[in-house]
């Protein structure tokens, strides 16, 4: 198994491990790296450069270290010794510090049967082009197209991070811990807060959000963790392109490179590895070359074990381990 650690890894140690991946000399390697233009790489220019066979790399014998930022108290911060990293449906319906928080809000999201409930009033949650079944307000007729009210708006949000983005664990694979605090809420609440408190906002007919979930998440005095492991590469999501079809002239070349046409891509019969091994040089060449930020998730469904989880308390600039977790 090679794992590379995007965080770690001295430049040196990066190259090593990509020539051990793709069966490289490392001094060609290195020599072409130090020389070129970055600006002309692309995952084609290096098949072509160092003649890549794709589909001969097992994305399942490299993996990749990846961090979870959350925030926790000091005693629920031990959940994570028994449940690990959870998917959001998961920490949404069993019972986890976030449905309990929720709960405590008379909130229940009910994700399999797409319904969230608010103080005893259900409504479903509904994608962009769905029609509702009855009016949020109690109104008689139905509204649709543009007119459609602010709740059904702020509900479809949270439908997509559900159903479209499939709840997925997200994390970062290469980014400072600055670069990570910024990143949305993550440093002071989780994003779907931000997301239920628009719908509750609507849901109450308040024209502007009232953002008290967040503030009281905040309040119980939470403090900032980052939760480190490393994943398979094959164990996730390396290519959902937003319009899979318009995708294909992107990667048409390459996949023919591999004895794959039109007819293989629409039907997706081609290797997931065959992807993986795409998106990885695209996340080296942003990493290595730019020092860029670059994120992940894991496929839908999946969680991460508790047994290989190490976790990090944020003080300041500095990241401290917990060793009760080791």
């Amino acid at each position: 198994m090679i794992t590379f650690d995007f965080f770690n890894d001295s430049s040196t140690e990066l190259v090593e491990k990509f020539c051990e991946y793709f069966k490289l000399d490392k001094e060609t390697v290195d020599d072409y790296f130090v020389g070129v233009n970055p600006d002309i790489l692309t995952p084609e220019t290096l098949v072509k450069k160092f003649d890549l066979k794709l589909n001969e790399y097992d994305s399942s014998q490299m993996q990749i270290v990846c961090r979870h930022m959350t925030t926790s108290t000091e005693d629920e911060i031990h959940s994570f010794m028994d449940k690990g990293i959870l998917d959001l449906k998961t920490m949404l319906q069993e019972d986890t510090p976030l449905s309990r928080f929720l709960l405590e809000h008379k909130i229940k999201v009910n994700v399999d049967e797409k319904k969230i409930e608010i103080k005893g009033k259900t409504y479903p949650i509904l994608r962009d082009q769905e029609i509702c079944p009855e009016c949020y307000n109690g109104r008689e007729r139905i509204c649709t197209g543009y007119s459609r009210c602010e709740c059904f708006k702020k509900l479809t949000y949270l439908a997509s991070k559900l159903y479209y983005y499939n709840a997925t664990v997200e994390c970062f694979i290469h980014a400072t811990l600055d670069e990570m605090k910024s990143y949305s809420t993550v440093d002071r609440y989780p994003e779907i807060l931000d997301t239920l408190d628009n719908v509750r906002s609507a849901a109450n007919g308040q024209f502007s959000i009232t953002y008290n979930l967040c503030y009281d998440w905040m309040d119980k005095k939470r403090k900032c963790y980052v939760l480190e492991y490393a994943s398979r590469w094959s164990e996730m999501e390396t290519f959902a392109p937003v319009n899979y079809r318009d995708a294909y002239r992107e990667y048409k070349s390459l996949l023919y490179s591999c004895g794959f046409d039109f007819t293989d891509y629409m039907e997706e019969t081609i290797p997931k590895k065959i992807y993986d091994n795409i998106i990885f040089l695209k996340r080296f060449i942003s990493i290595y070359f730019y020092n860029a930020e670059e994120y992940g998730s894991l496929l839908a469904g999946n969680s991460v074990p508790p047994e290989i989880l190490k976790v990090f308390e944020v003080r300041e600039k500095d990241l401290v381990e917990i060793t009760r977790f080791k």
